[in-house]
């Protein structure tokens, strides 16, 4: 760190912002809590001393990020139950399925879902064409497509 802050004041920086990743598309920051689950794909998992060791150099955490987990089986919070009753109510909504078969087109929705969603978040960096197209590499490997729905 040492190296780092001497680079700064020679860039005349004087913030620092981190861990991060090339694009907040991608996994940053430290495991502060949860040390007693195992690590999840695509969160960040390090060391339990990470946040001592960076608060004695006299850094200071800027925000919480939050992971959650859920079982397959496991009913939903009420609240989703609530919700997921008003959209399947609403005749201007339909539910339907991620269509493998279309992916380019299905990738595409995902890419303008989360763009709009993301878009005025801190550091946030709009998925380009290249990344969406990773993306949908992992989607055809990992992927269950029976739960992955759209609304529209």
């Amino acid at each position: 760190m040492g190296a780092v802050e001497k680079v700064m004041v020679g860039w005349r920086l004087n913030n620092l912002i981190g861990p991060l990743n090339f694009t907040t598309n991608d996994e940053r920051g430290f495991l502060i809590d949860g040390y007693e689950s195992p690590p999840t794909f695509m969160t960040n998992y390090c060391h339990r001393y990470y946040q001592n060791f960076m608060e004695e150099l006299g850094y200071r955490k800027l925000e919480d990020l939050h992971a959650y987990t859920w079982k397959i089986g496991h009913a939903f919070p009420e609240r989703f139950e609530t919700m997921s009753e008003r959209v399947s109510g609403n005749p201007g909504i339909s539910i339907r399925k991620f269509r493998r078969e279309e992916m380019k087109t299905e990738m595409k929705t995902v890419q303008n879902i989360y763009n709009q969603s993301f878009q005025g978040l801190r550091g946030f960096v709009p998925l380009n064409k290249d990344e969406v197209k990773q993306m949908a590499g992992g989607v055809r490997i990992l992927a269950d497509y029976d739960i992955i729905l759209f609304g529209e």
